[in-house]
């Protein structure tokens, strides 16, 4: 089973390379890449023990994730 501080790794990693694709100009690649980011961001928040998980709370956690 895969422990809880390699999901929160693999989930940051992901978003690192999602947020440095660049934009394509086609607007439904963006969007969906931007809702899948969305969603990751809500994963990592539930992740971390956010009662609520949204996109904003997955980013603290994101900043916080990579200040460390």
């Amino acid at each position: 089973m895969i422990d809880l501080d390699t999901a929160l790794n693999v989930i940051a990693g992901i978003i690192r390379d999602r947020e440095g694709w660049a934009r394509t100009g086609s607007a439904t690649a963006d969007a969906r890449n931007d809702g899948e980011l969305a969603g990751l961001y809500i994963a990592l928040a539930a992740l971390t023990g956010n009662p609520h998980p949204d996109e904003d709370g997955g980013r603290r956690a994101f900043a916080l994730l990579n200040s460390q």
